[in-house]
């Protein structure tokens, strides 16, 4: 009774290990899988997560619109034209939460201001407003100190996610905040 049950209980190890060794990869690309393509030697692709609609990806026309709002947003900043620069932020300008004055003198305190504008993210949607982030650096002079930075960030976007709007503050890309920080 006991040679049968150590007979029996091997028999079911035996099947353990040929089943598990089947399914393993194998240390050799050549056989097996051994995580890649054995027919050409390369990778299996690595599944990614579909965004939500292609409408979303950050190289959508969606995405492109955006980042044409900053490029030109820092156009009009470079010919000194701050109040269209400003009028380009959320609500009419308001969202930058300063006067038209106090967004010119901002700029002020620079003798040279050259920006570059990156690349967008994929859009994010939330509570019917979609959101996206443009990278962008300034290189700037500094006024009072002739000290030359390099400042580098976000500049953050918003619009309606409803694609039936018709207020233009509200269904074209708004800039609701920016977060250009010296790079050390």
């Amino acid at each position: 009774m006991l040679v049968r049950r150590e007979r029996s209980v091997r028999g079911v190890m035996l099947i353990l290990v040929s089943v598990v060794a089947a399914c393993s990869p194998s240390a050799d690309p050549g056989t097996a899988n051994g995580g890649q393509n054995a027919a050409v030697g390369t990778p299996l692709p690595i599944p990614v997560a579909e965004p939500k609609s292609e409408r979303l990806l950050a190289s959508s026309p969606a995405a492109a619109e955006a980042r044409a709002v900053v490029e030109r947003y820092f156009q009009l900043i470079e010919k000194q034209h701050y109040a269209q620069a400003r009028s380009l932020w959320g609500n009419g300008g308001a969202d930058y939460r300063g006067s038209v004055a106090q967004f010119a003198d901002s700029f002020r305190v620079f003798t040279r201001y050259e920006p570059e504008v990156g690349a967008p993210t994929a859009i994010k949607e939330s509570n019917g407003m979609q959101y996206i982030s443009v990278a962008a650096t300034t290189h700037v002079t500094l006024r009072k100190t002739g000290r030359e930075q390099d400042r580098a960030g976000p500049v953050l976007l918003k619009r309606s996610a409803d694609l039936s709007e018709t207020a233009d503050d509200k269904k074209n890309w708004r800039i609701w905040g920016t977060d250009l920080r010296v790079a050390h």
